[in-house]
């Protein structure tokens, strides 16, 4: 990467090289923390440009899909959109070198699709219902009811028309996790809500009369486990009951890996250690503050990776699984964020127990928490540099840090 065909980000807290990489887009944002925005070869970087930033999407607004040279500096819009959401944009992704996957939403039907698009000679492909996460190799594209996503939360699907979003009931067999094979376009149903609830509940009291959904769905790094995150509304209930589900790659051996009452403590986004075997989440256990947790992949060992650091934002382990990288959120952890709008980017090295702060950046967009924005930092796949959202210039840009150097034994 050329830091130098970027501006700066110059500011007291920075430890590490910092530069915008789309200085020419606002309203760019990468996807999320749990894959690289950069393209294998470290060539480019792909980014969502929001068509406003203040309010969320309605059904067929046009969002952007923008290529941005990491070598030249020059940013490129590439396509557009109709399928984002206000915190991870399209879902776009890499598929090895010179292929994207993003989202995108047939307005005459109003589902949403896959879109498979070669930037070496501009092919487009649309199949299947969308996508969360891509298999490690690139041939699976996994998805929640992208849809439906808002009735638990917003930002992480699409804008649909209220009656192509119907509520759930507490035993859906037609809803769940969507499969698309990105070779053939084929589209199943992979893993229904029903099955995950039948095999991997036991009591289903506390459920009852609620509407089940799916929220995520992340491959483990080696593409031999699946994690699924379920949630249920429940008349009554404050907030909704989350909790985490893991299959083998083909939906068999379900596993409760979190129970809700364990996330109902308080707890943030979940991802896999780079082993396979483990998940890494935020969690409060039995204090007031959250805590970095792991938790095997069928529930096992539930522990605090560290005692006396406190958790925030959302984490992901280098792939050494000794150094973990994190933000906060702005409104939600008062422990890190400032008065000023600003968090840290926050490397911890858990064998020497040593929380260091990368730099500092503003996310403070407002007071209303839909239009937030989070760092999201995401390792490249070399893990040399960091990329995050920021908010430093009054709209949102996606920056770039350099991280090697830190990562050095003294």
């Amino acid at each position: 990467m050329n830091f130098e065909a970027f501006p700066p980000y110059r500011d007291p807290s920075c430890q590490v090289p910092v530069c915008c990489v789309t200085p020419e887009h606002g309203a760019a944002i990468h996807r999320f923390f749990d894959t690289s925005p950069i393209s294998p070869s470290g060539k480019y970087l792909a980014a969502c440009v929001l068509p406003y930033e203040n309010r969320l999407p309605s059904p067929g607004d046009l969002a952007k899909i923008l290529l941005v040279d990491l070598e030249t500096g020059k940013e490129t819009i590439i396509a557009e959109t109709r399928g984002w959401g206000i915190q991870v944009g399209a879902n776009l992704q890499w598929g090895g070198e010179g292929i994207l996957y993003y989202n995108d939403v047939d307005t005459r039907t109003w589902v949403p699709c896959l879109v498979r698009h070669d930037i070496r000679n501009g092919s487009i492909r649309r199949m299947g219902q969308g996508i969360f996460m891509l298999s490690p190799d690139g041939r699976f594209a996994l998805t929640h009811n992208l849809s439906k996503s808002r009735l638990t939360q917003t930002g992480y699907g699409v804008a649909v028309p209220d009656a192509y979003a119907l509520p759930n009931g507490d035993h859906p067999e037609d809803d769940g996790f969507f499969r698309t094979d990105t070779l053939s376009g084929q589209c199943t149903l992979f893993m229904p809500l029903s099955r995950l609830i039948d095999e991997g509940l036991e009591n289903l009291a506390p459920f009852r009369n609620g509407q089940f959904y799916g929220f995520q769905c992340k491959w483990s790094p080696d593409g031999q486990r699946i994690l699924y995150v379920m949630r249920c509304l429940v008349p009554g209930e404050k907030k909704h009951l989350a909790m985490v589900f893991t299959s083998d790659a083909q939906g068999e051996d379900i596993r409760l890996a979190l129970h809700w009452k364990e996330w109902a403590k308080g707890g943030h986004h979940v991802n896999w250690h780079p082993d396979s075997r483990h998940i890494t989440m935020n969690l409060i256990l039995n204090g007031e503050h959250l805590k970095f947790v792991s938790f095997g992949y069928d529930g096992s060992n539930l522990h605090p990776i560290l005692d006396k650091i406190f958790g925030s934002g959302h984490p992901s382990f280098h792939r050494d699984g000794k150094h973990l990288l994190t933000d906060a959120y702005v409104n939600g952890d008062p422990l890190f964020a400032k008065e000023d709008g600003t968090v840290p980017l926050r490397l911890i090295d858990t064998e020497k127990r040593k929380d260091s702060v990368l730099l500092r950046m503003k996310t403070q967009t407002g007071s209303v928490s839909d239009f937030r924005v989070d760092p999201h930092p995401a390792w490249s796949y070399d893990f040399r540099y960091i990329a995050f959202n920021g908010y430093a210039s009054g709209t949102r840009r996606v920056y770039v840090c350099e991280a090697n150097d830190l990562l050095k034994e003294p």
